[in-house]
């Protein structure tokens, strides 16, 4: 459901990766660090239209890590 506007990525040397896909509603980005075996990943999207869990579930099942840690944030809630 998220509309993709830009998609950008960079390679490091020797090794290692980070991406981002810039979406109307925010972004989602990935940062490696292969010397380290880790992989950071932000899916941060706002409105009714995207699904940020079925979005991580994709990633990692793309990835297919050995580990994973999942955590949810609330960003950005209208004060009162």
């Amino acid at each position: 459901g998220a509309t993709v506007l830009a998609r950008h990525h960079h390679r490091f040397e020797p090794h290692g990766v980070s991406a981002l896909c810039l979406l109307a509603e925010s972004h989602i980005s990935i940062h490696t660090w292969p010397e380290l075996g880790t992989a950071t990943v932000d899916v941060y999207t706002c409105g009714d239209t995207t699904d940020p869990e079925r979005a991580c579930r994709i990633i990692i099942e793309a990835l297919a890590p050995g580990h994973h840690d999942l955590a949810t944030v609330q960003r950005g809630r209208m004060a009162r």
